[in-house]
């Protein structure tokens, strides 16, 4: 897990996808693989004027398409139903996050559950497939 210092912005954000398409399972699989799909919410720098094209681009050279989710829909915002259970569990655990903060963040993340992650997965999913099929007609 990779904690950055300080608020994310556009260049992080290229760089963490610099790193994130070379990325490989165990089983040599790529972990961003051709045909896959990467959705983004609104945040304004993942639209910043140079940040968006090079992300495009960069992805579309791994045959990786980058859709962002509508204008506001928090309903679809699998970062803010994961950073939920993140600042409960920190709310929660106020001296491990105040002394060990690095710690903190790593256990509330493991803390987010395959159920919930194969909720958002399915919902993605949909999204996903509605897109591609408005795309088509």
């Amino acid at each position: 897990m990779n904690i950055l210092e300080g608020p994310s912005n556009g260049n992080e954000l290229l760089l963490f996808f610099e790193e994130a398409v070379e990325l490989v399972r165990g089983d040599g699989t790529q972990v961003l693989e051709r045909g896959d799909t990467v959705v983004m919410d609104n945040c304004g720098f993942h639209h910043g004027h140079f940040v968006e094209p090079l992300l495009t681009t960069m992805l579309n050279e791994y045959g990786i398409r980058l859709l962002f989710q509508p204008p506001y829909s928090p309903h679809l915002n699998t970062c803010e139903l994961c950073f939920h259970q993140v600042k409960c569990f920190l709310r929660r655990n106020q001296l491990l996050a105040q002394h060990e903060t690095e710690i903190a963040i790593f256990d509330a993340c493991s803390g987010i559950s395959g159920k919930l992650c194969n909720l958002l997965s399915t919902l993605w999913l949909f999204v996903i497939m509605k897109t591609a099929c408005s795309d088509l007609c």
